[in-house]
């Protein structure tokens, strides 16, 4: 099963149309078709009526849902991934020494983490040695 296969596959339960769909993913007509082809093989069940529309099967009602979650997860992890190369990490790492750790920090992490809950924070104590100038 590739990417390619489950796009073909939302496209033409979309569109209804393996035609539009390939024009919609911007690729021909007979490769869309090789590509759902390759994809009922994969899994042994045919997933459309070929008829003047097509229309999902039970087989292919089935796993839209399914589909749908795999290529959300993919945008999700391609949008993550991006962030990362651009610089958007979403991990704040503080280091120091235990007295501040202990007395000072407890507070403003945890306003930290409720104002923004979607950043990592790593926190490493260190003696006053080991910390930077």
């Amino acid at each position: 099963m590739r990417l390619e296969q489950l796009q073909a596959f939302l496209a033409i339960a979309q569109t209804g149309s393996f035609q539009q769909a390939a024009k919609k993913c911007g690729v021909t007509q007979s490769t869309i078709s090789r590509q759902i082809q390759g994809l009922e093989a994969d899994l042994g069940v045919e997933l459309f009526h070929r008829t003047s529309h097509a229309k999902l099967t039970l087989g292919g009602e089935r796993l839209l849902p399914r589909v749908r979650k795999i290529y959300q997860e993919w945008d999700t992890a391609i949008s993550e991934l991006n962030d990362l190369m651009d610089g958007k990490q979403p991990e704040l790492c503080i280091a120091a020494i235990h007295s501040i750790y202990a007395s000072y920090l407890p507070p403003i992490l945890q306003k930290f983490c409720h104002d923004y809950p979607d950043v990592q924070l790593r926190v490493t104590s260190l003696e006053s040695t080991k910390m930077l100038p």
